[in-house]
């Protein structure tokens, strides 16, 4: 959804996949120093989730209203330039950076959701040691597989039939 905005330079993708993953880190980091006062991870998770949607449907809202910024950013000589990409990819990415945060934070919270379901369904130590390793492993390979499914569908399937717009908000 931000090509049409940042452009589709190779600069102007870095740039907006370094903020994206960035705000991965951010949220994760935040929420390892959060987690031990969460009561139940479970919940916090969907909050996560759900707060995540809404800052991914607002920055897909709010993208035209960043064109007078972006279009600063494309003036004389910033149009064909490196630097020029950069700052569009950055100020771009900015408007994900809510939402990264957000998903970056409810990785943690869903690997303490499923190890905390293998504790409450273990019979002894040695049971719940191999389930805390299982329980990370699946949420990994869960997380992954969703956004591998949610990048196919949403590049391959949505955004071809819906448009920019209506593809990234499906």
């Amino acid at each position: 959804a931000l090509i049409p905005w940042v452009g589709g330079t190779a600069w102007s993708q870095i740039a907006t996949v370094a903020v994206y993953m960035g705000g991965l880190f951010l949220g994760s980091a935040a929420a390892v120093r959060w987690l031990p006062r969460v009561a139940d991870p479970r919940r916090a998770f969907f909050a996560a989730e759900i707060a995540a949607a809404l800052a991914s449907l607002a920055a897909v809202l709010a993208l035209p209203l960043a064109d007078p910024l972006l279009a600063l950013f494309s003036r004389g000589s910033l149009l064909g330039s490196g630097l020029g990409s950069v700052l569009r990819g950055l100020a771009g990415g900015g408007l994900m950076l809510p939402a990264t945060i957000l998903m970056g934070f409810s990785f943690p919270l869903a690997i303490a959701a499923i190890q905390r379901g293998f504790d409450e369904r273990s019979r002894g130590d040695r049971d719940r040691g191999r389930g805390e390793r299982g329980a990370a492993a699946l949420a990994y390979g869960v997380n992954t597989l969703g956004a591998t499914v949610g990048a196919l569908l949403g590049g391959f399937v949505l955004v071809p039939r819906l448009g920019v717009i209506w593809g990234a908000l499906a």
